[in-house]
């Protein structure tokens, strides 16, 4: 779902934000900021604002939820020498795109 669609699935439950928040278990600023696409939920959050709004967490959270979007251990070529942050994106690009970046 897009973000712009996350605020329009909650007015249609007919929740506020401070609502959805209490009943989600987060600040209500974070209810905005995630409908402005400004911070990504923890998963954890995104499936209880997902059972708020009565909707599968995979439907309102795709970018979370899906398995697409989420590379696999098996997908990734991480050698004992891959130890930083960087080298292991790196590598997680070169598998994805079956080369190096320049």
């Amino acid at each position: 779902m897009r973000r712009e669609n996350l605020k329009l699935a909650r007015v249609a439950a007919g929740l506020t934000a401070l609502e959805l928040g209490e009943q989600a278990g987060v600040r209500e600023e974070k209810v905005y900021q995630v409908e402005r696409g400004r911070y990504q939920p923890t998963k954890e959050e995104a499936s209880r604002w997902a059972a708020v709004l009565q909707m599968k967490p995979e439907e309102a959270f795709p970018e979370i939820f899906s398995k697409e979007c989420l590379p696999t251990v098996s997908a990734v070529r991480v050698t004992e020498k891959t130890t930083t942050q960087k080298e292991v994106l790196k590598a997680v690009a070169i598998n994805k795109r079956g080369k190096a970046d320049k």
